[in-house]
């Protein structure tokens, strides 16, 4: 691949942040489009610009997903002290 320019023409990415406003204020003085859903059950903010949206999650330090196989996996801290 060396020499060759990659361009991604769709994506869509899901971030956990402790600050959404903040992070969302960051990505819209790069170009990035805000749109806040701040009040539904579970708040985000979808982000959008050309063809990419990046959806911003609330995060306590932890972050739940679903994966292909549709389970549902949680990364985060542990509050237990080993």
């Amino acid at each position: 691949m060396e020499g060759r320019i990659v361009i991604f023409t769709n994506c869509l990415q899901m971030f956990p942040s402790p600050a959404m406003e903040k992070t969302a204020a960051f990505y819209q003085s790069i170009g990035f489009i805000a749109v806040p859903y701040l009040e539904a059950k579970e708040p985000h903010i979808c982000l959008y610009k050309d063809r990419i949206e990046i959806v911003l999650t609330q995060s306590n330090q932890e972050f739940v997903f679903e994966d292909i196989d549709r389970r549902w996996i949680a990364v985060g801290k542990s509050s237990k002290t080993y």
